[in-house]
């Protein structure tokens, strides 16, 4: 991916709660609740860089034209496994939600809600 994008491997649905990946079929063995405010589920600072040796593009899947970007077909080459990944500029999603509502607030798109949700 481009440097300085952002990227979002997995998102839920309106649920209330997200599955854990070390769950069976016979039910969640853990729940993380879902904040009120999604894009408070996490802490921007730790958002890291982009780290292009870990993911093979697989194929475009589709232009993300609202969000400036892109969805890729990837496969995580760390955990073998393929993912969706949304690429979006940086300039445009700004620094936290905040001051990308200030920058855009007409705006019904929301990145960071986006990156929390996964």
């Amino acid at each position: 991916g481009p440097p300085g994008s952002v990227a979002s491997f997995r998102a839920t649905g309106g649920g209330s709660s997200v599955q854990t990946d070390d769950e069976d079929d016979q039910g969640p063995s853990q729940a993380v609740q879902t904040p009120a405010a999604l894009h408070s589920g996490f802490d921007p600072k730790e958002v890291r860089p982009w780290d292009p040796s870990r993911f093979e593009v697989i194929r475009k899947l589709q232009d993300a034209t609202r969000n400036r970007g892109q969805v890729h077909l990837m496969r995580d080459v760390a955990e073998d496994r393929l993912v969706a990944v949304k690429q979006m500029p940086n300039r445009w999603i700004r620094s936290c939600h905040s001051d990308f509502v200030i920058e855009h607030p007409a705006e019904t798109e929301m990145p960071w809600q986006d990156v929390g949700c996964v």
